[in-house]
């Protein structure tokens, strides 16, 4: 039987390990987490270890039993894990995004997220409150300063990259030399019970704090055209780090006279799911991927999406035949209330999603993983010295 163990950072995206839920293969799951358990849905009960070096090592411990680890983002704490696994163990890293694209975020920002960004630059550096000079202090003690050796350590040691999409990683590898192989995750369909005509006037703006997310031109688009409609845009924002950009979106919604919504208290996976695909439109300005967990639950319901052109997953999506809609058009189909996806579009798009999860299915990406775990049998560590 194979051992596969997976390591998260918190239970955000617990439902991940179920891409390996088969009956041979044999899945321990641990959560590196400050507080400590929590309560948590999983193919399995979890196991915990506090995110200080001793809970590291004794974490990575557990990895070096078995056959193939599974890291869900490549942190700190991660790449520190991964400097102590031996050659025998197969490293896969499932890729979310922040790990590559906060290394050079300019490209991802937009004009006004970027300009808000350099004029307000030492503002995001600053230690503001007790509990981050604590957490600094902490980090340093802890050994976070040689974060980015361990990073770059662990991206060269990783054998797996598990990715939404080959053509994104085709990108990143033309900047990132000695990326892993590719191996697609499967897609999963999840469709709404809703109807069309039971769409609410809701329109869902970003999915999180992040400034990736270019929150800014979105809301100066709303607050310039003039609609009749009765709208109500809701910016879920209980997800992120709290710094001056998310203070300058609150103070530019709080200005507004239109119809906002922050949504800052954490919804279950079920709630938050239903507010999705009881919306109208949503609306993701970012530049890089991410949220897709969201943008595939919103076209899976029925939702209009408008992504922006310069995001990867535009390009990727729109080629597998789904119908996305842009950042321009979110603008004009405001202005003359046209935010609600034709039935014609919507039966598009669930023929195409479904063509999709067929094509990225569970067993052909566990045949993959087994594969290439009979083809190679150990990791590339011996490659590599993490001194």
């Amino acid at each position: 039987m194979v051992k596969i163990t997976h390591v998260f950072s918190g239970t955000t995206f617990i439902s991940e390990c179920e891409h390996f839920n088969r009956p041979d293969l044999l899945n321990t799951v641990i959560i590196i987490n400050s507080a400590g358990p929590l309560k948590v849905n999983c193919i399995t009960a979890p196991l915990f270890f506090s995110n200080k070096k001793k809970g590291l090592k004794e974490a990575a411990k557990i990895c070096s039993e078995s056959d193939i680890t599974v890291f869900y983002e490549l942190d700190y704490e991660k790449a520190y894990m991964i400097s102590k696994l031996s050659d025998n163990i197969i490293v896969a890293w499932r890729f979310f995004g922040a790990e590559l694209y906060d290394k050079n975020p300019v490209p991802y920002l937009s004009d006004d997220s970027l300009r808000f960004f350099r004029t307000n630059y030492g503002k995001f550096q600053k230690i503001i409150n007790p509990k981050r000079i604590i957490d600094k202090l902490s980090g340093i003690a802890n050994g976070k300063w040689k974060a980015n050796s361990y990073f770059q350590f662990a991206r060269k040691r990783t054998d797996i990259f598990l990715g939404l999409s080959e053509y994104e990683y085709c990108l990143l590898a033309g900047i990132w030399t000695n990326l892993p192989v590719f191996i697609q995750l499967p897609v999963k369909f999840k469709c709404s019970k809703l109807q069309l005509q039971e769409k609410k006037d809701l329109i869902i703006i970003g999915n999180s704090r992040s400034i990736y997310n270019n929150h800014l031109d979105i809301i100066e688009i709303i607050e310039k055209t003039e609609t009749k409609a009765e709208n109500t845009y809701v910016v879920p924002f209980s997800y992120g780090t709290e710094n001056e950009y998310t203070r300058e979106v609150r103070h530019m919604i709080n200005d507004s006279q239109k119809r906002f919504e922050l949504l800052e208290d954490f919804m279950s996976h079920e709630s938050y799911f239903d507010l999705l695909s009881s919306a109208k439109a949503a609306v993701f300005n970012s530049y890089r991927q991410m949220a897709m967990g969201n943008i595939s639950g919103c076209i899976c319901s029925g939702v209009k999406v408008y992504l922006n052109e310069n995001n990867v997953m535009f390009k990727w999506l729109s080629g597998l035949g789904i119908k996305i809609f842009t950042v321009e058009d979110f603008e004009s189909d405001l202005k003359y209330e046209n935010l609600q996806l034709s039935p014609v579009d919507y039966e598009r798009n669930i023929a195409a999603f479904l063509n999709i999860s067929e094509k990225y299915n569970q067993i052909d990406f566990l045949r993959k993983i087994m594969e290439f775990i009979e083809k190679h049998g150990a990791g590339n560590y011996s490659k590599y010295n993490m001194n």
